[in-house]
């Protein structure tokens, strides 16, 4: 046998090694691969990180399955496999969860904050989950505002039309991406638009939300209604009465260039336009955007609009409040 047959005979030979020890090596486990890696479903890189660590901590390991919810509009979470037992969130169409184990016709999932057990049959996985990624294209807002008000429909003529007010940082699932406008789901039953300059949105999938979370934003939207209904049933103090707040440092002004800059969109927090002798800007924590405010012994009524800004002089504020009946 001449040298060179024998050289390609050891190249053979040593390509074989290599391949069998690089299959055992990778154990019964790991030949099946994960889902996120056949199919590239993937949670959106501003929720990932949280997600995976959430995943641990409930009992997750490198081979577990990312699923995709498949449902019309939400599946629930329980604490035990069964409906009877305790609600501990909702998974939307188009949430991503960790499958962590199944048993029967239940999976026991982790997606964020929220973990318990959900009907299989609901949760898309493998290739399947890569069509209905395909599908849905995931996708998650986070507000790039100081605050931003989330509407019931793309306008901000008036206020009326105010669902919920949203700091910085707060993620919200899209639903759909227009040129001005992005609608967003807030809870199972609410909807709303933000305005699109205010977002950045970025592709993936989005966590579960647990009901100690809803609960809380439907009472805060339920608030805000009920803002908002009093400050457009009049501009006087026919429907409540005035409330001494206290001294505090605020700013009136209106949309020119002067007073909001030449690079300025000319939009308050809460989405409005400012208005001369109508707009002021004040801490939200003590006066929430939206709230009607008297200065001093003045009548003018003005409107918390925006945050931010604020004069060295202080005065007192009068704040209107809903007469409460019993």
């Amino acid at each position: 046998m001449n040298r060179k047959v024998i050289r390609h005979s050891i190249c053979a030979l040593f390509t074989l090694v290599l391949c069998l020890h690089t299959i055992f090596s990778l154990g019964t486990n790991d030949l099946t691969v994960t889902a996120e890696a056949a199919t590239k479903v993937a949670f959106a890189s501003s929720v990932k990180s949280s997600a995976k660590k959430a995943a641990k901590k409930a009992g997750a390991d490198s081979d577990t399955e990312i699923g995709v919810t498949n449902v019309k509009n939400y599946i629930s979470v329980y604490s035990k496999r069964s409906s009877s037992s305790t609600l501990k969130g909702r998974l939307y169409r188009g949430t991503g969860v960790y499958v962590i184990k199944t048993k029967g016709s239940w999976s026991y999932i982790s997606s964020g904050s929220l973990k318990g057990w959900v009907k299989s049959k609901y949760i898309a996985t493998g290739s399947d989950a890569k069509t209905l990624y395909k599908e849905i294209n995931p996708r998650v807002a986070t507000v790039t505002a100081t605050d931003l008000n989330v509407r019931s429909s793309k306008s901000t003529s008036s206020d009326s039309n105010i669902i919920l007010n949203v700091e910085n940082g707060t993620q919200l699932i899209v639903l759909g991406v227009g040129s001005k406008w992005v609608k967003v789901r807030l809870t199972n039953d609410t909807t709303g638009y933000v305005y699109r300059k205010y977002v950045d949105i970025e592709k993936g999938l989005f966590t579960g939300i647990t009901k100690s979370a809803e609960t809380k934003r439907k009472k805060q939207i339920e608030e805000m209604k009920d803002s908002v209904a009093s400050e457009t049933s009049s501009d006087s103090s026919s429907s409540g009465e005035w409330v001494y707040k206290g001294e505090f440092t605020l700013t009136a002004y209106c949309s020119c260039s002067k007073c909001c800059g030449s690079s300025s969109s000319g939009k308050t927090a809460s989405g409005a336009t400012p208005k001369a002798n109508y707009t002021i800007a004040v801490d939200k924590s003590v006066i929430p955007l939206g709230t009607k405010v008297k200065i001093g012994d003045s009548d003018t009524v003005y409107v918390a609009q925006d945050t931010g800004g604020a004069i060295k002089e202080t005065r007192l504020i009068y704040i209107l409040t809903p007469i409460v009946r019993h």
